[in-house]
């Protein structure tokens, strides 16, 4: 992750390692099934979009994902959105 950053001078590859490491340590990895966030903590860990999104898990619903695609001036863009139903 790092190599894949380091620009042409070299100069500025300490700048990101914070989120190389937040994205390495939330990342599922093939060998364990878990990232190792989990591991260490035994827990899932929170990440940004888990505030956009709520786990509706915990909410006891279930959610859809529904992708619809919407098309302006710049071309077509295809998104996907979150529905929570109640149970």
């Amino acid at each position: 992750m790092i190599t894949a950053n380091i620009d042409e001078d070299q100069e500025d590859w300490d700048l990101d390692l914070n989120k190389i490491a937040f994205a390495y340590n939330t990342s599922v990895h093939a060998m364990t099934g878990q990232t190792p966030f989990e591991m260490m903590f035994g827990r899932k860990p929170k990440i940004p979009i888990d505030l956009l999104i709520p786990n509706t898990n915990d909410l006891g619903r279930e959610a859809i994902l529904e992708e619809y695609k919407i098309t302006n001036e710049l071309g077509e863009i295809t998104v996907f959105e979150f529905i929570v139903t109640g149970k």
